[in-house]
Parts: structure tokens; sequence; C-alpha cells
């Protein structure tokens, strides 16, 4: 998501509001029943405790022509999660200062800059914390950035104003290796961790420059009514990131047997330059009273860069391994052009007023929508890149230690130089359709229902260029079914994919459109949903929505803004692998409604209906010449979560002190989150005969929370 935010500004009167916020465990309750005790939860998601503090306050330098406004917020969270004894400490800082500028009465300069860090002791990336056998095997997370914007906004005579807006910001996500951790270890039958988590460690600083401008002109009598507006936007964004791994290498085990070990090239400096450039055009017309028409095209140019940049040497640089595999040592690479893309998309959707009352109106739309281009789905295409080179693992003195010597066959080579970039990769983009109905019931009240009908085309992702799909051989598998035991009723055989070891080390990766190679790679949405919204009036509003969606994809949409993954590098990942998206529930409601009590209390409640997060039914297949593969042993998204249904609820009351100037006030909230203490189980454990079934993921417990705030 992108989202254009509108902070506050100073004025002529010196203002300002302190705020705080707090939780703990003496405001919460314990929400675990027989059924969780049963499947061995012994107790809930706690939050230990919770602080938040900010003061924000504005006012003059110069009388009607220059003002300035700061905030400041602090907070600190102490919270504990399934399947992990100790506290995580979550700890937020962030500052934001801006100036206006009126420099006459039509021209208006701002500028703004914030600074935020954060900081968590432990940190689960990708996999359930119970599957940790320490703390060591989490992550310290040191997220933050910087960020500074100017800003001009003109009044141009009496039907023109235009804008331009020039920013930077530095955005940084730190993960580094808890002070105890060693190396890595991941059992391929049972999940679990030992070591640290195998992620690697990462210090990823994102510089981003961007500038931006439009003009928008009102022409009230051509043929009707225009509001044309044109702009256009540049951005320049340096991803820049510090590989590292403990000891340069992974293990990995069957059931504690040693299997494979995993050598790295780290440590890694991997650099990625993106530059994205739009123009656009586009007119409001209102061509008569009862039907306006908006209409526009846009323009997109995406170029991605890898910059000069070099690897340095890690501990195997100077062994054999270096010779056989360059990545190993070190490296310059000169700057290389990735990809480029032209894109245009037009947009259209119309309004129409079906009984001249304006109480019930048609809508319908059509636009194309071109990707953003993440830094990270192209990263993998820097020959500067990690790579992971795969052997098998002779454990020869049996110290469940590796050292020189004791890798055997190469598995596989990924990364590092080995992905390509397709010539004719295609721009992914979005084609959406809405139809809806509005019409409004009784005054102040009116309702929305909405059709929407969504594909996502030529998503870019990598294939296995190295090893062809017909290389491997269909072998059967046994099945226990979901209840993981053999010999029952729901037993069954999986076909699953042998790897000729003939092929072994030979994988190579394609950076391309696999829907344009055989695959089927197209994602489609439909929703329809049906809004209510009773505007404030009678001292009471209220908005309540149903929203019913299916969204069938291969890739799953959590892979959309970051690192790609492998679905289409072996066919044993591609089983059953079509399906309702991760994140995709059937039916969804949310009621929420606001009531001014008497003597100026204010009551609200927020209710929320999910049908259930979908998720899939997994089998590892042992005895496989590659090793154990975790295949889908059911249609993706064949079964979900717990359906859920939470309500929260708020009090407010806002008191002007007595005798108090500037219109100083105190104001008291409570809110109660999860008044009926709900249990539900957000997210199961998918591995037949070792997981399934068990809860990895619970709502936290009902607790309230207090607060305060003063205006001035």
């Amino acid at each position: 998501g992108f989202f254009s935010i509108v902070t506050k500004s100073g004025g002529n009167r010196f203002s300002g509001e302190s705020s705080g916020y707090f939780q703990g465990k003496g405001l919460e309750s314990e929400n675990i029943d027989d059924r969780l005790r049963t499947a061995g939860v012994t107790r809930a998601n706690q939050l230990v405790d919770d602080r938040d503090l900010s003061l924000s306050a504005g006012g003059r330098i110069i009388r009607d022509r220059l003002w300035w406004y700061g905030s400041v917020r602090r907070q600190n969270r102490t919270f504990r999660v399934l399947g992990f004894d100790r506290d995580v400490k979550d700890k937020i800082n962030a500052f934001f200062g801006k100036t206006t500028f009126q420099a006459g009465n039509n021209h208006r300069l701002t500028g703004q800059a914030n600074h935020w860090t954060e900081d968590v002791n432990y940190f689960f990336f990708n996999f359930a914390p119970a599957l940790a056998a320490g703390p060591e095997v989490s992550m310290l997370r040191k997220p933050g950035g910087d960020a500074a914007q100017g800003r001009w906004d003109g009044v141009l005579g009496t039907s023109v104003v235009a804008e331009t807006v020039v920013g930077w910001n530095n955005f940084r996500l730190h993960q580094l290796f808890q002070p105890e951790a060693t190396v890595n270890v991941i059992d391929l039958i049972s999940g679990k961790r030992f070591g640290n988590p195998g992620n690697g460690s990462r210090i990823s600083k994102e510089d981003n420059y961007d500038v931006t401008g439009s003009v928008s002109w009102f022409v009230p009598h051509l043929v009707g009514r225009h509001n044309f507006k044109a702009g256009g936007e540049y951005t320049s964004s340096l991803l820049a990131v510090e590989f590292d791994e403990i000891d340069e290498h992974q293990l990995r085990t069957q059931g504690g047997v040693p299997f494979s070990v995993i050598i790295e090239n780290t440590p890694l400096l991997s650099k990625v330059l993106h530059r994205y450039a739009s123009l656009y055009v586009q007119d409001a017309w209102t061509i008569a009273a009862r039907l306006t028409v908006n209409a526009g095209v846009r323009y997109d140019h995406v170029r991605a860069i890898t910059p000069e940049q070099g690897s340095g040497a890690g501990t195997f640089a100077t062994t054999y391994l270096a010779a056989a595999f360059p990545q190993l040592g070190e490296r310059r690479f000169a700057r290389t052009d990735l990809l480029t893309w032209n894109s245009f998309a037009p947009r259209a959707a119309a309004s129409f007023d079906i009984n001249k009352t304006r109480r019930t109106v048609l809508k319908a739309g059509y636009a194309r929508y071109y990707h953003h281009l993440n830094a990270q789905q192209v990263g993998g295409a820097n020959p500067n890149s990690s790579v992971f080179i795969t052997h098998r693992w002779n454990d020869l003195n049996g110290d469940s230690r590796y050292q020189l010597g004791e890798e055997g066959t190469v598995l596989s080579v990924f990364g590092g130089g080995t992905t390509g970039i397709d010539p004719d990769i295609r721009h992914p983009y979005s084609d959406e359709l809405t139809f809806g109905i509005g019409h409004e019931l009784v005054r102040d009240f009116s309702v929305n229902a909405n059709f929407i009908y969504r594909t996502d085309d030529d998503l870019i992702y990598t294939i296995n260029s190295g090893i062809p799909f017909d290389t491997y051989t269909r072998v059967s598998v046994a099945d226990p079914g979901p209840d993981g035991v053999t010999g029952g009723s729901d037993d069954g055989t999986l076909t699953v994919f042998s790897q000729d070891p003939a092929t072994f080390g030979k994988g190579r990766s394609l950076l391309t459109n696999p829907g344009r190679r055989g695959f089927e790679n197209q994602r489609t949405y439909r929703g329809f949903e049906v809004i209510g919204n009773k505007r404030l009036s009678n001292r009471w509003q209220f908005v309540g929505s149903l929203v019913v969606s299916k969204m069938e994809v291969t890739t799953p949409t959590s892979e959309s803004g970051g690192a790609i993954g492998a679905i289409f590098q072996t066919p044993n990942n591609l089983l059953n692998a079509r399906g309702i998206d991760d994140l995709n529930q059937k039916y969804q409601v949310k009621l929420q409604g606001t009531y001014v009590a008497p003597y100026g209390i204010v009551l609200s409640s927020l209710y929320r209906y999910g049908s259930g997060v979908p998720f899939t039914r997994q089998l590892v297949a042992r005895g496989l010449p590659q090793g154990p593969v975790t295949v889908f042993a059911e249609h993706r998204g064949s079964r979900k979560s717990d359906a859920y249904h939470w309500t929260d609820f708020r009090a407010e009351k806002t008191f002007a002190l007595p005798r108090a100037k500037n219109r100083r006030k105190v104001g008291v909230t409570f809110d109660l989150f999860n008044i009926t203490n709900a249990s539900t189980v957000l997210q199961y454990g998918s591995r037949t005969a070792i997981d399934f079934g068990v809860p990895r993921v619970v709502r936290n417990p009902r607790i309230a929370r207090l607060g305060a705030r003063i205006v001035w």
C-alpha cells in the first residue's frame, strides 16, 4: 500500500496536546480454555506492559505568515508470544517537525522532517516461535528511518492550482544475530531450529529521492464542467544490504541425523538501484447534472540497475572450494542495467444519477495498474548477491559440526550470479472492473453495493532454467492423512517428484513472467461488498460492511512486496499450489458505531467477524535422492483457521478545565479489547504427523487500556 498523509500545522495561537495510554497484566484476562489445554497450550499470548506517551505543540513565529509544529512519541511494550518463554520488548521513539510559510495570498511553502527508531529484542521471521530451540534462535530487529520534505502550493489565477514536492527518506531494516547465536541448524523433518534462525543477519539501508508535481485547471463551461489535472513523479531508490552468516555456513539434519551443509559467500554488501518516473493526465468531466465521467492515462517508466560493487573474501575464499565456486572469492562487478519498462495504463469511471434526486447512483469503472517494482524482487539477479551452495554433509568425526572435507555431493547452487533476467520480461499489472449502486434510504443513511473483479497478470518470478521438469521421476509416497497415523481410514498416497542425481547442482534461475512460459500464474479476485453508512446526526453514527471474496493464486500475495520465493524451481513446489490465497477470508463483517451519551460521554464499539484464514496441510516426503521435500498434501487454502467474533469498546469523556484560558481540556478514555475474551486460533501447524493442527498463534485475551489527554 501507498499512503498520502496530511499532517497537522501550527497556527497563530500556541496550542498543543499530550496523551498517554497504559495497558498491563493487571488489566488483562486469561483466555486459555480446555480445548487449547488439550492441544498443549498452557498460557495465552500476554501483554505484560504497554506505555504509549506523546506530546505535540504548534504556534506562530510571525503572525499570519510563519508557523511551527512539532511532536514526539515514545512507546515501550513488553509481551510474550506462544511457544517462547522470554519477554519480548519493543521500543519506539519518533520525532516530527514542520514549518509553514505563507508567501502572499496565493503561495505557501512547507518544510518538514521526521526521525524514528524501533528496537525489538526477540524477533521471529517466517517461522513459529515454538520452533526455536532457544532465545538465540531469534533476531535483534532494529528498523528506523529519517525523512525530509519541502512543498510548494500555489493558486494561479482564478481556476488553476498547482503543487510541487521534493522529498528524501532513508529507511533502515536491521536484523542482527543474538550475542549468543551459533551456526544455524534446521531439522528438515521437525522444522526445529538451533543456533540462529537461519535467515542470516542483514543491515539494510534504502535511500529514496522523490520529486512530484501536479497542476489542476477548472473549466466550468466546455460541453459541461471539467477539472483537468496533469502531473508527474520521479523516484530514485538505492537499496544496500549487508549480509552476514555465522561461520559462513548452515547445517541441515533429518531427525537429528546430519544431511547437508550450505556454504555461503558472506560477508557481502549487495546494491540495487531502482528508478521510477511517471506522467499522467486526467479529467473529471460532468457532462450533465446526472452524469460524471473520470478518464485518464498514466505512463510509467521503470528501470532497475546494479551499481558498480564488489564482494569481499569470507571464510572459504582461500580454500579449494573457491576454485570450484568463484562466488566464494573476492570479485568486482561493473554497473549493469537489469531491466527497463515503459508502460501506459488507461483508467475510466462513470457515475449516473438514476432518478434526478441524487438519491440513487450507478457507478462503473475500469482501471489498469502497473505494479511497483520492489528492489528485493530483482535483487537475486544481482551477480553480487548471496550464494547458497548445498552439499551432502558427511559428519566424519561425529561431532555434529562441519569441517572442511566433510562436504559430499553438490545438491544445489542458488544465487550469487546463477539468476539471469529474461530480456523479454514484462511489467506486471492488474486489470480491475468495478460495478456498484448507491442509494440513500433515508436522510443521513445510505447503502452501497459494489462488485469488484480483478486479475493480476505478467507476475514476475524465477523459474528453474537449468533443470527441466521432465528430468524428474514421479513416485508415490504414503500419506497418513490428517490424523498423521498410518493404518487409518484417511490414509492415501501422494505423487511427488524424484530428482535425477545427475542434475544435482545444475539448477539455474531465470527471472521472467512464468505465465508466458507455460505456468499458470494469474491471480484472480472476485469480491462483493455491501456498506451501510449512517452519518452523525441525532447523537449517533454507524458504519457496517459485509465483504464476500475469493482470490485464486499460484504465487500468494504475501510475496508480492518482497523477495521472490521458489515456487517454480521444482515440480514438487507446484503440487497443489493453485488455490485460495493465504490471506483471503471468504466472509468479513465490520460494524462500528458511536453514540454521544448525556454529559458529553462518547461511547463507541467495533465488531469484527472473519470466516478464518486459509492454510494448507503439508506432507514431508522422505527417501528422495534430493532429501526431504515438504509439499502441499491438499489444494492450497483447503483448510482455514478458526472463524472469529471480536468486539472492542471505548468510552471517552472530555472536561473543560474551570477558569482555564485558551480552551484547555482534559480527556479520559477507557478501551476494552476482545470483550468476550475469545481464544480464537489464528494459525495452526500444517505438517502432517509433526505439528498439523497444533495452535501456533492465538488471539490475545481481553484487556483494558486507560488513556488520558490534555489539550491546550
